[in-house]
């Protein structure tokens, strides 16, 4: 049981807001971010041969996620999801690996770069031995074509040895390309592609989502996302679908 939930807390790091795709915020501010995002197991891939799950898996996840813009152009960004998960997906419940991160903002571009740690520790259930630090560093984009909006980050985690174990490295690509219906209304489609490489294990896991959602923005202060994320196509992975629902809170402007 203790190494079902290991492995489920990996999996499950990158369901909260860890480091989110979007550019950093504007100098001296503080967003404070809020979330719920059950998830549903569908069954997944042995190989690329596909097949259902038993029973009824579900995880309820409340991510949670703080921004401060030091200064112009460069975020301080601390993220930390809660999951609770039903005894077919496990029935594991606790603060799952927080995640420590910095974001600039490349001068005159709309590129940002970013290093983010996923730290060592967790709390009930997903508190075993051998959790790694997880080191990512990757990139973000926010560009606008008049009514077309183009979104995305990419990243590359590398995971420490732990306790003997190296935990697989995570490879992440989120493309999300919009359209603005209106000043305040955006809806979008995201592509996301996330593979597990190196480490111990003798697979290398991937799983290819699609993500179509909509944001809303409601004044300079409050603003709304959702989505509902399922997994399309994968190998040697769990699969799911779900919703993620957002509220962001920007304070200081």
């Amino acid at each position: 049981m203790k190494t079902k939930i290991a492995i489920m807390s990996l999996a499950l790091v990158s369901m909260g807001f860890c480091l989110d795709e979007y550019m950093p915020i504007a100098p001296k501010t503080l967003e404070l971010d809020g979330g719920y995002a059950p998830s549903f197991g569908t069954g997944g891939w042995a190989g690329s041969t596909s097949y259902s799950a038993t029973g009824s898996p579900m995880t309820n996840n409340i991510p949670l996620q703080v921004k401060y813009a030091i200064m112009a152009g460069l975020d301080a960004e601390l993220g930390w999801t809660f999951s609770s998960a039903n005894n077919d997906a496990g029935g594991a419940s606790g603060f799952m690996q927080p995640d420590l991160a910095v974001k600039y903002a490349i001068p005159n571009s709309n590129y940002g770069v970013f290093l983010d740690v996923a730290l060592p520790f967790a709390t009930g259930d997903y508190n075993v031995s051998g959790i790694p630090t997880g080191i990512s560093i990757g990139g973000v984009t926010g560009q606008t074509f008049g009514k077309i909006q183009a979104v995305g980050k990419a990243s590359y985690q590398y995971n420490l040895k732990a306790g003997g174990v190296k935990s697989q490295d995570v490879l992440d690509v989120y493309l999300k390309p919009g359209y603005s219906v209106s000043d305040a209304l955006g809806a979008y489609l995201g592509l996301d592609y996330n593979m597990k490489t190196d480490g111990d294990a003798t697979t290398s896991p991937y799983v290819f989502s699609i993500l179509p959602g909509v944001t809303y923005t409601q004044s300079k202060m409050l603003a709304y996302e959702v989505n509902v994320p399922f997994n399309v196509l994968g190998q040697d992975a769990t699969s799911s679908w779900g919703v993620w629902a957002s509220v962001y809170v920007t304070l200081g402007m």
